[in-house]
């Protein structure tokens, strides 16, 4: 008798189990085809359209954008302000004080005299190069 029960037990349990997982299957197979990526490339394309920092106008575009969004969803939403610090410069300015290429930089001022080898005393006897 304990074998029976636990026989039947075993197969209403096999039975709802694998009911849920056709229903699992069901849902997942719904959820994958959610994600469109056509449309998921045109939102990133309008939401990244134009510069869109704190409190740029594009910025101000892009939040009531997605607030329609989500209001065409379904959703209760709307949008909060908050008063943050955000320092932008008043003057962007790029200015190059000396270049830094190897190739570039000042030639020497003085260089070697060339001396014959007979003359050693000499060789520290230098000459300044002409400019140009």
């Amino acid at each position: 008798m304990g074998r029976l029960v636990a026989a039947l037990l075993i197969l209403t349990l096999t039975g709802s189990l694998t009911a849920q997982q056709s229903g699992q299957v069901d849902w997942e197979q719904r959820f994958k085809q959610l994600p469109d990526p056509q449309r998921m490339k045109d939102n990133m394309q309008r939401l990244s359209a134009r510069p869109h920092h704190v409190g740029s106008p594009y910025d101000k575009e892009n939040a009531e954008w997605i607030l329609a969004q989500y209001k065409q969803w379904g959703w209760d939403a709307h949008i909060e302000e908050f008063q943050v610090l955000f320092p932008t410069p008043k003057l962007r300015l790029l200015e190059m004080i000396e270049p830094l290429h190897p190739l570039s930089q000042p030639r020497p001022q003085h260089r070697p005299r060339q001396t014959p080898q007979s003359q050693p005393e000499s060789r520290k006897q230098f000459e300044r190069c002409p400019s140009g």
